[in-house]
């Protein structure tokens, strides 16, 4: 159902004013389910009475929430669930015009890439960490874990390492595969990388906003963890493939193109992505 001028107003009074649980999930289902559309002019409408702001403003209010250490597992499970339809409900405000998006990334774009980039970030340290792998001059070292703190991801690049990057044989590539552990992968988490990366991507199909948006303090970063991780499976396809897409894109920008080039990890990131072979059990798609 496209949301009417009445109900809009109705969505967003009460995205504004829930805090209760079952309130705020009330609120975004009705959300979810008049911004499930693709009419541009519909949805330009919803940006234009600041649908997106608000619920940028609810996306930060349940990141916080999550942060709390004190907390029943059940109760962040639920919270990532509600992260992960808010994310969805703003993948869908943002289908709305290039021209639209462009006017709205002037005002709010920096922000809302801060919140979306905080979530994947988030995802990425809940179910990977980095282990010292085997490789042939440590066979008998003890397996570490290092776990991947939160304020740093933006900061850290999984890039190909010189002792087992994926460049190698397929055994260099199986080493690397055992040097990320997943932890905790569910399907919230995976429809948050895929709906966060898909928002950037909408703001990165505009041409006006690649500039300050390959600029903005930690994506390329995160983008790199994304399409980095390892092994395969860590990530949904759709959530790297878009990581990938919105990096091309960047990169069409002529003030983008040196900056891009001397990102420590980037270009050596691509390049393994491509050199990676399929096997028997695997396609093409899966392992990029």
């Amino acid at each position: 159902k496209v949301s009417s001028a009445a109900n809009l107003k109705e969505i967003e009074a009460r995205l504004s004013a829930s805090v209760a649980p079952e309130d705020r999930a009330e609120a975004i289902a009705m959300a979810m389910s008049s911004f499930d559309h693709n009419i541009q002019i519909v949805h330009d409408k919803e940006i234009a009475s600041n649908a997106d702001s608000i619920l940028a403003k609810h996306l930060g209010y349940l990141l916080l929430r999550r942060d709390c250490r004190q907390m029943l597992p059940e109760t962040r499970l639920a919270l990532s669930k509600e992260v992960a339809n808010t994310c969805t409900t703003l993948e869908m405000v943002y289908r709305a015009s290039v021209s639209t998006v462009l006017e709205q990334f002037k005002f709010v774009g920096g922000e809302v890439m801060s919140l979306l980039l905080k979530a994947i970030d988030d995802e990425l340290c809940n179910r990977l960490s980095l282990s010292e792998g085997p490789n042939e001059n440590s066979a008998n070292v003890d397996d570490k874990e290092t776990s991947v703190d939160p304020d740093d991801i933006g900061m850290k690049d999984y890039g190909p390492q010189d002792d087992g990057g994926s460049l190698g044989t397929r055994d260099d590539e199986t080493q690397a595969s055992e040097a990320v552990i997943t932890l905790d992968q569910t399907e919230e988490g995976d429809t948050i990388l895929c709906k966060a990366s898909k928002t950037l991507g909408h703001f990165a199909r505009v041409g006006d906003a690649t500039k300050p948006m390959a600029f903005h303090p930690g994506l390329l970063s995160t983008l790199i963890n994304l399409m980095n991780a390892q092994p395969n499976d860590a990530v949904p396809v759709e959530a790297r493939l878009n990581a990938i897409w919105i990096i091309a894109n960047l990169a069409c920008n002529e003030e983008n193109m040196v900056m891009m080039a001397c990102h420590p990890e980037l270009l050596a990131s691509l390049i393994a992505i491509a050199s990676r072979s399929a096997t028997k059990t695997t396609s093409t798609i899966t392992i990029v």
